[in-house]
């Protein structure tokens, strides 16, 4: 059992790493989401999504 764990120690620490960076990136998206900040399907209505940058909410054109 140790000499399997020995002989893939970088491998297990590496994938480690990419599990943690993976639970970071999932836990800022969820924060995001739970402040408003980002809603996750771009219906551009919110204010941070790259799909609503550069547009404007029309007007009723005045009479």
């Amino acid at each position: 059992m140790f000499d399997f764990l020995y002989g893939n120690l970088m491998t297990i620490l590496i994938g480690l790493l990419v599990l943690g960076l993976a639970a970071l990136a999932v836990r800022s998206i969820w924060r995001d989401k739970k402040q408003g900040k980002s809603c996750g399907s771009c219906g551009g209505n919110c204010s941070g999504c790259a799909m609503n940058v550069g547009h404007k909410k029309e007007e009723a054109p005045k009479s």
